[in-house]
């Protein structure tokens, strides 16, 4: 027989870091929709308990938020040198590829409304000012801005909830350009 060492018993439980936790929670979201997003469904999935979770999350608003962060950090400006119409139609069709991959992102970030996404704020920032590149006014921009997203949101939120199967780009890309062109040509 051997003799047990003296100590704390192995820990058999998975490592966990930040990066697991989103795709699995990004995997959940994809299957169950925003209303079956638990901290307890993404710990079983990795097969350790709720509280190891809380080490890298604070709660479902962080994690919601969290969840944001990496689907819009992708999003970037186009490089320099484009006409802003140009550069807004790429930097849209781009946020709007990310908001229909995961359209139950963003409804669980409308429901938590608690949650603060970084990237998200940057990307409004930066969508405003591209949009007074154009020459519209602090004003218009930021009028123009709010019903850009908005589509872009209620088309995810479409397809989360009736299109599946479609090809959730091919709308969304027409739809902007149509919008780009009459909102800031007129």
């Amino acid at each position: 027989m051997t003799a047990r060492k003296p100590g704390r018993p192995a820990n058999k439980q998975p490592v966990v870091s930040p990066e697991d936790i989103t795709r699995h929670a990004l995997a959940l979201l994809d299957q169950e929709g925003a209303s079956g997003l638990s901290l307890r469904k993404i710990a079983a999935a990795m097969g350790v308990t709720p509280m190891a979770l809380y080490r890298y999350v604070d709660g479902r608003s962080a994690l919601v938020a969290n969840l944001l962060d990496s689907i819009l950090a992708p999003v970037q400006l186009p490089p320099e040198g484009e006409s802003p119409l140009a550069a807004l139609t790429e930097f849209l069709e781009a946020y709007g590829a990310a908001v229909t991959r995961h359209p139950h992102v963003f409804i669980s970030f409308f429901s938590q409304q608690e949650a603060r996404s970084a990237e998200a704020q940057r990307i409004t920032a930066q969508l405003a000012n591209l949009l007074e590149q154009t020459g519209l006014s602090p004003q218009e921009a930021q009028m123009t801005r709010d019903i850009l997203v908005d589509h872009a949101h209620g088309h995810a939120i479409s397809i989360a909830l009736a299109r599946a199967g479609a090809d959730p780009t091919a709308d969304y890309r027409g739809t902007i350009r149509f919008l780009l062109g009459r909102l800031i040509r007129g």
